[in-house]
């Protein structure tokens, strides 16, 4: 791993600088008086009529281009490190013991889980002292580190070099079109790469699943713009449909006037014909018919055994510039508490004090109560199961192809496992096992059952949580010309909050982070904002819910409550009031916007 973390740093070494933002970051360009907006429009698609079996070996090229990639990388990963000289360090004594002392308490929190914190007191003080004099060490370790990489580097590049020629070769071996080639070189594997060698791990492996996406770009000598998309063309087309139907002011005929096909290129024939993949349409809003289209992708993911098709074209168009107002801005505090009304997944203020909620209500928590309980049914289900057919094997002489399929039962976590089981006893049909075999059968009945119930519950629940999501973001949209968020990952949160409440303590509150899913509710913001030509800012602002607004006294609040009252000064406040105030000022100290004008 160690040797990992330095290609990291070789990297961003020849890597030009990029000018970035102190407190705020770019959402849009505006370029006089207009803004140009890049939109992703997704339009639901049908089972391929024409070509699915071009559709699948597609996808099982990609997933067999990205195995191959991975090969090539590990083996540059490992031929690099036996050209850098190992660096000997306290950092890593210091860093594999502490990793050693935090795989004991996993082990003793396993056996004595109700114990487990007084048993490791102990431990945890040790790992403290051990960190502070890991991060001593760290200064010298990172020294030695830019001294290996800056005296192996003509190696490095060497070795590199080659690295690049042998994916450069698989364009022709992978049987993709260069479109998708390009896709998964340029977008996912020089895109995991660099995360991988930046975490210090490596690229896994992948097993193919039926689920993935083709894609196409329009070539920069003949682009393809909203206006000409149902011209037929060699890259991708969408079939007309009746305007006048398609403009009625009735719903239902609107409705199947939207349905039609796209057409989208997997290949090509001789003399460069392309070759298609045709898929019904549900066309039900235009293309602005300005708009350059930049990107398509249709993409399959399964719900339980149902495929689900989707078009995302990727469109940059320009809309009127409006007049932005600095002062009407409103601050938001993404969160998880829980309050009477239900959980509460955004607090907006703005300068007049003027607040709204966004609430995942009670109703919806019990819908995802539903989904967790059918998990746990299931998990339930499955452990029954494994201990019935290790009883029924009990005291037996299994045949040879029977002791091969239960090797590794005590490590089975898929319910799959369970259902290969049951094929092998079918193609190996005697006497004496249709005890087991009516067992499994029963058992497999109940699993499909409740997997397609579970799937289709949290498909419907997430679409009508993001549905709301949706609202309360055109609202704010509509009512304000600039956004100011927390510049704060959501990863840091959770490490935040894990040191506070301990780990006993954090599973209510990972459930709730995961109900809410703060990330995917920031994005919706930031679209609905930037789809309007306004803007928003990220402001870096440590402990904006612990500094009270009212005299800056940095207070210890209660993670499990919403009012605090202030040691100070004695105000009473709402954590996440308290939050979009310092969030507000920090955005009137800086002066800064979201969008930079040329």
């Amino acid at each position: 791993m160690l040797f990992y973390t330095v290609f990291f740093f070789f990297l961003m070494i020849r890597r030009p600088p990029r000018s970035t933002l102190d407190r705020s970051s770019a959402a849009s360009v505006c370029i006089r008086d207009r803004v140009s907006i890049t939109k992703v429009f997704k339009y639901r698609c049908f089972e391929p009529v024409e070509g699915l079996a071009l559709f699948d070996e597609a996808l099982d090229n990609r997933h067999t281009l990205w195995n191959k990639l991975v090969e090539i990388d590990r083996d540059f990963r490992e031929k690099s490190t036996q050209i850098i000289t190992p660096i000997q360090s306290d950092y890593q004594v210091l860093d594999q013991e502490i990793k050693n002392l935090q795989d004991s308490i996993k082990a003793i929190k396993r056996k004595t889980r109700s114990t487990a914190k007084e048993e490791t007191r102990n431990i945890q003080d040790t790992i403290k002292e051990l960190k502070v004099k890991r991060k001593e060490a760290y200064q010298e370790f990172k020294r030695l580190k830019h001294e290996a990489i800056e005296r192996e580097k003509p190696l490095l590049d060497c070795l590199n070099n080659e690295r690049k020629e042998k994916v450069k070769q698989l364009r022709s071996e992978s049987g993709l079109h260069g479109f998708n080639f390009d896709d998964v070189i340029h977008n996912i594997y020089d895109v995991a790469r660099i995360k991988a060698m930046k975490q210090g791990t490596l690229l896994q492996f992948k097993r193919y699943s039926k689920n993935g996406k083709i894609a196409v770009r329009p070539y920069s000598s003949s682009p393809l713009y909203g206006s000409n998309i149902h011209r037929v063309n060699t890259i991708f087309y969408i079939e007309p449909v009746n305007q006048e139907l398609y403009n009625s002011p009735i719903r239902g005929v609107r409705k199947k006037a939207s349905v039609t096909q796209c057409h989208i290129r997997v290949g090509s024939a001789d003399k460069g014909k392309p070759i298609f993949v045709t898929l019904p349409m549900v066309y039900h809003r235009p293309l602005p018919m300005d708009g350059k289209i930049n990107a398509i992708n249709v993409k399959r993911h399964y719900i339980d055994h149902k495929p689900i098709y989707e078009c995302l074209i990727t469109v940059t168009y320009s809309i009127e510039a409006p007049t932005i107002n600095p002062n009407s801005c409103v601050a938001v505090d993404l969160g998880w508490r829980m309050t009477k009304d239900g959980l509460r997944a955004a607090y907006a203020t703005d300068t007049d004090d003027k607040t709204i909620e966004c609430i995942v209500t009670q109703r919806q928590l019990n819908e995802f109560d539903t989904i967790r309980g059918l998990s746990s049914t299931r998990q339930k289900h499955f452990n029954d199961c494994i201990h019935v057919i290790k009883a029924w094997m009990a005291n037996k002489n299994l045949p040879d192809w029977l002791t091969d399929a239960v090797a590794y039962i005590d490590k089975w976590k898929s319910y799959k496992h369970i259902f290969d089981l049951y094929d092998a006893f079918l193609q190996h049909k005697k006497s004496g096992n249709q005890e087991i075999v009516s067992y499994l059968e029963a058992y497999i009945e109940r699993e499909n059952h409740l997997r397609t119930w579970q799937s289709n519950l949290q498909d419907q629940v997430i679409a009508r949580r993001n549905y709301e999501y949706q609202n309360f973001a055109a609202k704010l949209a509509n009512m304000y010309d600039v956004l100011v968020l927390e510049k704060l990952s959501i990863t840091d949160i959770v490490k935040h909050q894990k040191a506070i409440i301990g780990s006993q303590q954090s599973t209510a509150l990972d459930r709730n982070r995961t109900i809410v899913a703060p990330y995917e509710l920031k994005t919706i913001l930031i679209n609905a904002f930037t789809n309007r030509g306004k803007q928003f800012v990220e402001v870096n602002a440590s402990y904006s819910t612990k500094v009270c607004h009212h005299c800056g006294a940095l207070e210890e609040v209660h993670q499990s409550s919403i009012m605090h009252t202030c040691t100070q000064c004695h105000t009473v406040w709402d954590q996440d009031y308290n939050a979009c105030i310092n969030l507000l000022a920090l955005y009137n100290h800086d002066n800064k916007v979201g969008v930079s004008c040329v």
